[in-house]
């Protein structure tokens, strides 16, 4: 641990999820980490998070620095039929209890995992342990397709639960008896607008504010997905303002057209393009510029050379690039 620490290392992975199975020896290594590590390093965990022994949230919540760790969780389903057929021994009660504690005072990032493809889950199912999981709004959720790898149990009994799957590797599920090809094909479209506008971490603001609004986010990503394909959008080779600029199309809101720009903004180290049309002109926005200059006492050159300005429903909007690093004010 000591030589890891110190090699500079930017992501440090523990693969066995069993590491926290002795409450003391877990604490013992977060510990060491806690004191040990390099500015810029991140520790990433797989754990069992149902398991996960209240002294060691307790430590976590009370002395891990912001950002140092990540806890990847294989929830894979809510639905216990589907757990009980891969074996799968799991307390979601429990297990949302962790979560919420893990999250709540934003020490660790959570990696969530589901998987798509498993016995007894249909599609409509599957949607609800989508929506189960993401509703914890972790950093991330990681939508998997089930892959029948030699020497499994599942590989063993594709005929029973009748997969049809590729016959060669990754090995990924096609279909099942209780998914059909089409079914998988939408999950596969829901995943690619999950990507993009949640685990990108690009469109917090605005996907936070969507989200306080859907019955299911899974169907939002899926509908999103679906009007992509109608209107011919890139999924390859896009720029990140198309992006922006296709879900804008797609929410057609004021509300979320702020939140947008405001995310947009907040990407860059130096004024980007603008996607949107701005909303003064520039004599308005030299006025807007005099008079937040007059009001707040802010630095007038520094506006005129390094901000960009917006009108937004609760005032202005101030972004000032300057040394590489990007600042975000909003005035009344």
């Amino acid at each position: 641990m000591k030589l890891i620490c110190q090699s500079g290392v930017k992501t440090v992975k523990f693969l066995d999820r069993s590491f926290n199975a002795d409450a003391h020896h877990a604490i013992m290594i977060l510990d060491y980490i806690f004191k040990h590590y390099q500015s810029g390093q991140q520790f990433q965990f797989e754990i069992n998070a149902d398991v996960l022994n209240q002294k060691i949230i307790d430590f976590i919540s009370e002395n891990a620095p912001k950002g140092l760790l990540r806890f990847e969780i294989g929830i894979q389903s809510t639905y216990e039929p589907t757990n009980q057929a891969v074996k799968r021994m799991q307390n979601f009660e429990r297990l949302s209890e962790v979560v919420q504690q893990l999250m709540s005072d934003g020490k660790c990032d959570l990696h969530l995992d589901l998987i798509a493809g498993l016995p007894y889950e249909s599609y409509e199912r599957f949607a609800k342990s989508f929506d189960d999981v993401f509703a914890f709004r972790a950093k991330e959720l990681q939508l998997g397709f089930l892959k029948l790898l030699r020497g499994t149990s599942l590989r063993n009994d594709a005929n029973e639960y009748g997969y049809i799957y590729q016959k060669e590797s990754p090995y990924e599920m096609i279909e099942n008896k209780w998914l059909s090809q089409t079914d998988v094909h939408n999950i596969h479209i829901a995943e690619d607008m999950l990507e993009k506008y949640w685990n990108s971490g690009r469109f917090v603001r605005t996907m936070n504010a969507v989200m306080d609004e859907q019955k299911s986010a899974f169907y939002f990503f899926y509908h999103l997905g679906c009007f992509y394909e109608k209107q011919g959008y890139k999924k390859m080779g896009y720029q990140l303002d198309e992006l922006f600029s296709y879900l804008d199309r797609y929410l057609q809101r004021e509300d979320y057209h702020e939140l947008l720009i405001q995310d947009y903004l907040s990407q860059f180290k130096v004024k980007p393009k603008k996607w949107y049309l701005p909303t003064l002109t520039p004599q308005e926005r030299k006025e807007v510029i005099k008079d937040l200059v007059e009001r707040y006492q802010l630095d007038r050159e520094l506006l005129f050379r390094y901000a960009i300005v917006e009108k937004i429903t609760q005032g202005y909007l101030v972004v000032i690039y300057k040394d590489y690093q990007c600042k975000m004010d909003i005035y009344k």
